[in-house]
């Protein structure tokens, strides 16, 4: 199993106070080891797509307070735990497109004020009202996902209650 870590880092990125992005695609990584990221105030940039993780949690993010954008898509995550997001609170883009989860939960997205991008393409987000609570939420691909429930007025409601000015929903 090949598990994420600081010594990864350490061996592969030089003057980690100062990185503000890393690109760890592809690579097969299964699992995060906690603590991997303290002590890197300044990244702001986390591509970790394509990789092998079956379950996420909050305490895998300890030390990204100050992360913008989050790229966790094409993983085989089939669970995402309880406030996973909530040390994110700066968070403006998260992909995670294409994730196996059996269905996304309306408090995933729980604290994340500032998320203006979101990505659930290919993934089985059911209902639009997952994304109720998104207020700057600008740019949102649901391009084949499972939307099976579109409440009445959902897009209007969603069209006025943000300055949404893209929504991909193409099947």
């Amino acid at each position: 199993m090949a598990v994420f870590n600081k010594k990864y880092l350490e061996e592969n990125y030089p003057n980690l106070i100062d990185l503000e992005e890393i690109k760890l695609e592809a690579i097969e990584f299964e699992s995060i080891e906690l603590g991997a990221f303290k002590d890197l105030p300044n990244l702001k940039s986390l591509y970790f797509n394509g990789n092998q993780f079956e379950t996420m949690s909050s305490e895998f993010f300890e030390g990204l307070e100050n992360l913008t954008y989050l790229n966790l898509g094409l993983n085989i995550i089939k669970e995402f735990k309880k406030g996973v997001f909530s040390k994110l609170a700066k968070l403006e883009s998260l992909e995670i497109e294409g994730v196996e989860t059996e269905n996304i939960d309306e408090c995933l997205f729980d604290g994340l004020n500032e998320l203006s991008k979101l990505n659930l393409k290919c993934t089985p987000c059911k209902s639009l009202s997952i994304i109720s609570k998104l207020n700057k939420l600008k740019e949102l691909n649901l391009m084949m996902s499972s939307v099976e429930i579109f409440q009445e007025n959902a897009l209007n409601k969603l069209m006025k209650s943000t300055r949404l000015i893209q929504i991909n929903l193409m099947a």
